[in-house]
């Protein structure tokens, strides 16, 4: 068993948790469950984690390695960031106050981590914006449920959507006919700057934080997913002004 046998079962198991927390009415039972496939997953990421340093080393290129192990396949980037974000879901569950588990979904949470550990581990640019855009439904799921308003986030996640996948195509099509490659830039850049809730892209991140549970918004927002569709999506492609322009605005939002 290899590396990514391990991360392929760090992706199932929160799935498989999933489905079993979902059959639980009783939010205690539901809890300790969610905690099980938690831990399962940060351990099955660890291991994965563990065997990638030991088979290949810190340096393995990162890069695409064609199919299928683009979709799914651990390098020097998605090792340890899978098992980070492992550990946040895990810690999230963990602390969430007896006050307020019947209002945190366990089932939605795991779902959402099979999704965050999904993208992190592609190198497939156009596996990563399909998992980009399936883990924007989750929090709209659970605003909805709460009966609170979506347009804001609605407006922003679509935009979001729209422009990464705008940008991709435009990638594509610059490699196959040698276009400009600052036309495919310009909708990825702005669509990680919605992502990531930079300046002046922000005003969903604290409407999220409000209307949304605080451990959903917070597992949306942690793992840095856009900072990991900069690097998959963005650097790939873009020249030098692009990276310096999301480096001032980030100090900018910084402030």
């Amino acid at each position: 068993m290899n590396d990514t046998f391990w991360l392929a079962l760090s992706v199932a198991v929160p799935l498989l948790g999933a489905v079993i927390v979902s059959r639980f009415s009783d939010p205690g039972i539901a809890r300790r469950a969610a905690l099980v496939a938690n831990s399962l997953t940060l351990i099955a990421a660890l291991i994965a984690w563990g065997l990638f340093e030991f088979a290949r080393g810190p340096l393995a290129e990162i890069g695409s390695p064609g199919w299928p192990g683009a979709w799914l396949s651990v390098d020097q980037l998605s090792a340890p960031l899978g098992s980070l974000s492992a550990l946040l879901f895990l810690v999230t569950t963990l602390v969430t106050l007896r006050t307020k588990i019947r209002r945190f979904s366990f089932s939605a949470t795991l779902v959402a981590e099979a999704i965050t550990l999904a993208t992190l581990a592609c190198r497939e640019p156009w596996g990563v914006v399909t998992l980009l855009s399936l883990g924007t439904i989750l929090p709209w799921l659970e605003l909805r449920s709460r009966k609170q308003p979506v347009r804001m986030y609605v407006l922003h996640m679509g935009a979001f959507v729209v422009l990464m996948v705008l940008g991709q195509m435009l990638e594509d099509y610059e490699g196959e006919n040698r276009f400009i490659q600052w036309w495919a830039s310009i909708p990825l850049l702005l669509a990680v700057l919605i992502r990531s809730g930079t300046a002046p892209f922000h005003m969903w991140v604290t409407d999220l934080f409000e209307r949304s549970s605080f451990g959903g918004a917070l597992l949306y927002m942690t793992p840095m997913l856009a900072a990991y569709a900069v690097v998959r999506l963005v650097v790939p492609v873009s020249p030098d002004w692009v990276l310096r322009w999301i480096a001032l605005l980030s100090l900018v939002t910084v402030f």
